[in-house]
């Protein structure tokens, strides 16, 4: 969990506003996901949504899909990874109100976008973990948590301003975009409702592992922020700290 904000759910009058009536869906893909189809179908029928922006990520490879009249599909000549293709998407939008979801969820795309369309969304907002749980996800109305979880899929599906979207460092090719987003465009929020997934699908072949190392090494080494940094650190030497005064109670009370 990124330590941004203190724990509580928000209300729906803390967020308010105007209406917001379009979005950009932006979705990079590899074409691996069965599911996408079923994706693009959802968010086609959706009014809310005024153009789908599909990154292509496989240049040689031709999908037996049929795209709708939303979909801007943008041939890439190799796999440019997430990172960048989130980037390029964000850039090439037309509305202010981005939806970055992966290309193998699910979910309702009426409830959510109602939802949101129907509150002022300032900052950004991914996906509570309780979601892909059918015994704890909302069944109901979704609702905001101000946790957030940047490594339990938080970023699977999430929602923000265009013109809060900071582009994330190029050396950043899969891994940590979230974090970098959640922090530069905070406050950030967890959704709690209903979603399906496979859980990273396009990226959990052996082939990503160099790269998850490499995308951690840079963003422990040089790219988070240093109030990041400085909580982490708070919070280790807390620990040590009682780790070591708890080894000293026992020795003396054996």
């Amino acid at each position: 969990m990124l330590p941004a904000h203190e724990h509580g759910h928000v209300g729906v009058g803390e967020l308010c506003g105007e209406t917001m009536k379009k979005w950009s869906v932006i979705i990079p893909t590899l074409w691996k996901p069965d599911s996408l189809p079923d994706l693009l179908q959802e968010l086609e029928g959706n009014e809310s949504v005024d153009e789908i922006l599909i990154i292509d990520n496989a240049p040689n490879f031709k999908p037996n899909i049929t795209l709708g009249r939303k979909v801007n599909r943008l041939e890439q000549p190799s796999n440019i990874y997430v990172n960048p293709a989130w980037n390029l998407g964000a850039e090439t939008a037309r509305n202010e109100y981005l939806c970055i979801c992966n290309d193998d969820v699910l979910f309702d795309s009426s409830e959510i976008f109602n939802f949101l369309n129907s509150n002022y969304m300032d900052g950004i907002i991914g996906i509570h973990p309780d979601s892909f749980d059918s015994e704890t996800s909302n069944n109901g109305l979704p609702s905001l948590s101000k946790e957030i979880y940047i490594t339990q899929m938080w970023a699977c599906l999430f929602f923000m301003r265009k013109s809060q979207y900071r582009p994330i460092p190029a050396e950043l090719k899969v891994w940590w975009g979230d974090a970098w987003l959640a922090w530069h465009a905070r406050p950030s929020f967890s959704l709690l409702t209903t979603v399906r997934t496979k859980h990273s699908e396009s990226v959990s072949s052996p082939e990503f592992q160099s790269i998850l190392d490499e995308d951690t090494r840079l963003w422990n080494e040089s790219l988070k922020p240093l109030p990041i940094r400085m909580r982490e650190s708070k919070t280790y030497w807390i620990k040590r700290i009682k780790n070591g005064l708890k080894r000293r109670i026992n020795h003396f009370m054996s």
